[in-house]
């Protein structure tokens, strides 16, 4: 007889399991423990394991909803159009059984994911090619961005990276005057402190300055294949000298020296009409979406 496995694990930040597959980061047990940490949740697993193929799913649920993660879904190390049918069969009687009513599963467009549901929102997505020569990269930024390029060029400016905490205590400086003047109120440093402190080994802090003072710093995620801009702000004289043009240049020529295939810039905040969507796309980045499925029970 084939021996079907099947596993949920609670408190999965305590309780991971030692023969997962190294997913990425965003499946990491460090990742998982910052959002519990800051979203007040408790993350489980719901793991299927059959005959060498495997499908798991951290989730946390909230109000009778349950949720993913920020790049997550159901991963998979099998294409079994069969198995999938199976994991979601599987998955669903588990949601009934939890008195589940609402499925929300937002998926990472980079890996291989078992679909549960219906589309139920498409966001645009950003990322660079850097399988592409360095002259092919600059070749796709548009005209508008060589400008800013050439501007920030003249205003003598320099990208470095850290991982010390004055760069991320600069950047919530810079990021919450920011939403202040847009009338929003700033996610709390503490967010931004745990993110650090158990991604560090995969965070890098990097800053534009020039005469010493830093006009723009970013968050940056390395996960390979990908690498992730996950937040970024600047001063007013950011803005002025063009450092966030320099500072996505100088990524994509860096990451793909050290052997990174894309340069993930994110979304937008509405869509594809969004001044910061417009912003990402002029780097020529691949069109892309990041899709969320779901289901009510």
């Amino acid at each position: 007889m084939k021996r079907i496995y099947l596993c949920i694990i609670l408190k999965m930040s305590t309780n991971t399991p030692q023969d997962m597959p190294d997913f990425g980061i965003f499946y990491s047990t460090n990742y998982l423990k910052f959002v519990e940490e800051t979203q007040g949740v408790d993350v489980s697993l719901f793991t299927v394991k059959k005959n060498g193929a495997l499908a798991f799913l951290p989730y946390y649920v909230q109000d009778d909803t349950l949720f993913s993660l920020r790049y997550g879904g159901m991963i998979s190390n099998s294409k079994s159009k069969k198995f999938a049918r199976f994991v979601s069969d599987r998955f669903l009687d588990h949601c009934r059984a939890r008195k589940i009513r609402d499925i929300r599963i937002r998926n990472n467009p980079y890996i291989n994911t078992i679909r549960v549901g219906e589309v139920i929102k498409k966001e645009p997505l950003v990322f660079i090619d850097l399988n592409r020569t360095g002259k092919d990269l600059y070749a796709q930024i548009s005209e508008e961005h060589k400008r800013g390029l050439i501007k920030a060029n003249g205003e003598h400016l320099v990208v470095g990276e850290s991982k010390e905490l004055k760069y991320l205590l600069l950047f919530y400086r810079f990021y919450g005057k920011l939403l202040s003047r847009k009338g929003k109120k700033p996610q709390g440093y503490v967010f931004f402190g745990k993110l650090y402190n158990h991604l560090k080994e995969n965070i890098n802090l990097v800053y534009v300055s020039y005469n010493d003072r830093v006009a723009a710093v970013s968050i940056i995620l390395g996960s390979k294949p990908n690498v992730f801009m996950l937040y970024g702000a600047m001063s007013g004289d950011g803005y002025r000298k063009c450092a966030k043009h320099l500072m996505i240049y100088e990524l994509m020529l860096r990451y793909k020296r050290r052997g990174y295939s894309r340069l993930v810039l994110g979304t937008g905040v509405d869509g594809e009409e969004d001044s910061i969507y417009r912003f990402k796309r002029g780097f020529g980045g691949q069109e892309s979406y990041i899709y969320t499925y779901g289901t009510k029970l």
